[in-house]
């Protein structure tokens, strides 16, 4: 999908590696070294007595445990999250990367409104006799909705990988550490954010796939032809990848309520 999509939107993409990689370095806030004590009434021994205490304690001492590890992981109560660094640490940077998903989603539909109503207008002015000057207005127009088609598409294809990619890494924070926050995350955070839910763009993709229509029964009085065979096989997979991830949306959706 990234390679796919504009290279304006890269760094916009859920950072899924970096996420992964903090989860991974994340340690059970239970667990914590002990200390050696000595106590006054073992000064006086000797430095073989105080070694052999000391490698004795030590190996009485359980390693930290890596939550990165394979392994069964012991369920956590919710409020112990605040007392991990590593925990704090995780949800910062996964606010931060919804603030920027959103912020970009928003930023595009914006862009996107506009280019809609001037394919609009475009649509308009070229309906009036003599308004255009281009004997070839009809197939510039449908290269215009071609493009402007292809990156909505790709634009919903974002927002559906953006959704899945909080609930896959949140799916395996959970794994790992043996919180449960997925469920509550996913439900009152990100479910309510603006990639969740855009019937602004699935009302420009139907508005253009409408306007398409008209514009193809020109070019067929005109006897011109419409899309490329290329261009009808892009349009093809990127909605076939859009269908195929809004069902692993589905699927991480029924997850997340059970």
């Amino acid at each position: 999908s990234i390679n796919l999509s504009n290279p304006e939107w890269t760094p916009f993409w859920v950072n899924y590696k970096m996420l992964k990689k903090v989860i991974k370095e994340i340690q059970d806030p239970t667990v914590r070294p002990l200390t050696v004590i000595k106590s006054d009434a073992n000064k006086n021994n000797t430095e073989t007595n105080n070694n052999s205490s000391r490698n004795s304690s030590n190996s009485s001492i359980p390693p930290p445990i890596n939550e990165g590890s394979k392994g069964p992981v012991t369920p956590k109560a919710p409020s112990m999250i605040g007392h991990s660094p590593g925990e704090v640490t995780f949800f910062k940077l996964l606010r931060a990367e919804l603030n920027k998903s959103c912020t970009f989603f928003d930023r595009a539909i914006v862009e996107f409104d506009i280019r809609h109503s001037r394919i609009k207008s475009a649509m308009s002015y070229c309906s009036k006799p003599g308004s255009v000057m281009v004997q070839d207005r009809w197939s510039q127009l449908a290269k215009a909705l071609y493009r402007f088609y292809k990156d909505l598409l790709m634009l919903e294809n974002y927002a559906i990988m953006t959704f899945c990619a909080f609930s896959k890494i949140l799916k395996k924070h959970d794994k790992n550490t043996g919180f449960k926050t997925r469920g509550a995350f996913m439900t009152n955070i990100v479910a309510t954010s603006n990639f969740a839910d855009y019937p602004s763009v699935t009302q420009m993709i139907s508005s253009t796939r409408s306007l398409y229509s008209s514009v193809a029964l020109k070019l067929e009085v005109e006897g011109a032809g419409d899309l490329h065979r290329d261009e009808r096989l892009f349009i093809d997979m990127i909605s076939k990848l859009n269908r195929q991830a809004s069902d692993i949306n589905e699927e991480e959706t029924a997850d997340i309520r059970q």
